[in-house]
């Protein structure tokens, strides 16, 4: 099953690469993460919030699984606010109910739970629920891009009009791989934004370096370190005897 699952990953991100050649990648970059996590982890609801650097808060970016937002800019969390804002803030993985502690409580009894979005993400969940809540860091070393959140682990004949969650939350082996997919998610955001800034950048071709040579280049490095990640997740995952 760890070789399947890394399988999929791999394929993820094939069509994250394919999506750099897209108008506007990110989009597509977001999609085929959230249909890579809804196949391995199984949540109801994936959403994907990116740094926005003017305002230094985490602001919603991509959905999957919700209801339909009628205002796509109301979520979004400062350093420390809440659970995902102390997801942004801590830059560590937030897993509740933690598996590995019997005593943990659910989301909404958390301490840094705040319930000032009512519009937010409870409202929107086809199950009107916050069971479960997983969220890890968008990261590449030390600086944050946003953050990757599931809520609420589907059960094999959950339906939207019939939102059945299961009893337990996301296991370990759940959180393992979310954070092999948010690293990857994060190298995928910095190559189209070095794509963007290519095309941008003006007198570029006066310097001998042409778009294809750069995002060539980044694209090799990228395969590399995409690979180095996903090994790290698969060796953790057997280490923990998932």
């Amino acid at each position: 099953k760890i070789h399947k699952d890394y399988e999929r990953i791999g394929e993820m991100l094939d069509r994250m690469i394919s999506s750099l050649d897209d108008p506007e990648p990110f989009d597509s970059i977001y999609r085929a993460v959230a249909d890579t996590v809804e196949k391995l982890v199984h949540p109801e609801v994936t959403a994907i919030f990116r740094l926005n650097p003017w305002t230094q808060r985490v602001e919603w970016a991509f959905e999957k699984g919700g209801t339909e937002r009628q205002d796509a800019t109301v979520e979004s969390y400062g350093p420390g606010q809440s659970l995902t804002g102390t997801v942004f803030s801590d830059r560590k993985t937030l897993h509740i109910p933690d598996p590995d502690d019997p005593a943990s409580p659910k989301p909404v009894k958390h301490p840094a739970f705040q319930g000032e979005n009512p519009k937010g993400f409870l409202s929107h969940a086809p199950s009107g629920k916050l069971d479960h809540y997983l969220a890890v860091p968008i990261h590449i070393g030390g600086e944050i891009q946003g953050v990757l959140r599931v809520i609420n682990r589907k059960s094999k004949d959950y339906r939207p009009e019939q939102a059945n969650i299961l009893e337990r939350g996301f296991g370990i082996d759940c959180r393992f791989l979310l954070e092999t997919i948010a690293r990857l998610l994060a190298v995928g955001i910095r190559l189209a934004e070095l794509r963007r800034d290519s095309n941008q950048r003006v007198g570029v071709a006066e310097h001998g370096t042409t778009f294809e040579t750069v995002t060539a280049d980044a694209s090799e490095a990228t395969i590399r370190i995409a690979q180095v990640i996903v090994n790290e997740g698969m060796a953790r995952r057997q280490w923990a005897g998932q």
